[in-house]
């Protein structure tokens, strides 16, 4: 005899576990937002540093000497040298820590996938965007494999942007 299964909900259908944060810095000023913006310092945000998190752990220079050459491309008019790495689940993980909101304490230590970045020629690094997949079944009870992909773009460089700071 079979016992019926109950029908599984994924993580993102569950609006307990979500919510909508946010951490901006310029300089040594810094805030960041769980309900409402609030000051910090730029160490109480260090780790929301998304592009500089990404960029110092998946393209270390380690890293970057085993990566593969795919052209030169145009992003927004601007020239951009287009490079691909191998790059494994925990470095993924590491390099992008807000997947923790998708995936909880699950280390990815199985999952395997790829990094694509374009630097422009002044040698600043302009998009990035990559996904590893791997065994989802420590993430969500009854799922097989899950696919995660993650996208940073940095192309409206030298653009004036005004952050306005909490209280002002």
């Amino acid at each position: 005899m079979t016992t019926p299964s109950r029908p599984v909900t994924p993580a993102w259908d569950r609006p307990a576990r979500l919510r909508a944060c946010a951490r901006a810095r310029s300089s040594q000023q810094a805030a960041h937002r769980t309900g409402g913006w609030r000051r910090a310092t730029a160490a109480q945000v260090a780790d929301g540093t998304v592009d500089i998190q990404a960029f110092a752990t998946a393209l270390g220079q380690d890293r970057r000497g085993t990566s593969e050459f795919h052209g030169v491309d145009v992003i927004e008019g601007a020239r951009a040298t287009h490079c691909r790495i191998a790059i494994d689940g925990p470095t993924f993980r590491t390099a992008f820590p807000a997947v923790v909101w998708l995936i909880g304490n699950d280390q990815l230590s199985r999952w395997r996938g790829e990094l694509d970045y374009w630097v422009f020629a002044d040698d600043q690094l302009g998009r990035m965007t990559g996904s590893v997949n791997g065994d989802a079944g420590a993430i969500q009870q009854g799922a097989l494999q899950g696919t995660i992909r993650a996208s940073l773009s940095a192309t409206s460089r030298g653009s004036d942007l005004t952050i306005v700071p909490p209280g002002d």
